[in-house]
């Protein structure tokens, strides 16, 4: 999400662009990891591209059984 919001910079009132980014655990993990390993790095091989994406698909059904998880949980404890 960017967000833009008013700093005064020397008396002066500027516009400044923030980014702000909501994630889950899952999600931050592979993130920052795929940060380190990709980021403006224009010599990663395609085979490291591909386990990149497979690693992506797997936080991504971990974050979708925890949820699933999470709203079993929360449903039992409301009867």
């Amino acid at each position: 999400m960017i967000i833009e919001m008013p700093i005064s910079i020397g008396g002066i009132l500027k516009n400044i662009k923030a980014e702000i980014q909501i994630r889950t655990l899952a999600m931050d993990l592979w993130a920052e990891n795929e940060h380190k390993l990709n980021y403006k790095k224009k010599l990663i091989s395609d085979s490291t591209k591909q386990k990149l994406k497979e690693n992506a698909d797997i936080i991504w059904n971990v974050d979708l059984s925890m949820n699933d998880l999470f709203k079993k949980i929360e449903r039992k404890c409301l009867i």
